[in-house]
């Protein structure tokens, strides 16, 4: 069965990556109540998104 929510999603992925429960539990955090200043939040993405680029190299 198919995540019905963000939170499910989140769970989902952190079975399969539990080393980056930090970082998706920042973005889980910032969908519901968003603290982060802009340049935090785009370190974020950019590091999450430069491990991605790393797993499907």
């Amino acid at each position: 069965m198919w995540p019905q929510t963000l939170e499910e999603h989140v769970e989902l992925f952190v079975e399969h990556y539990p080393y980056m429960r930090t970082q998706i539990s920042f973005f889980l955090s910032q969908a519901s109540n968003p603290y982060a200043k802009p340049k935090e939040f785009t370190t974020q993405v950019h590091d999450f998104l430069t491990w991605m680029a790393s797993e499907t190299a």
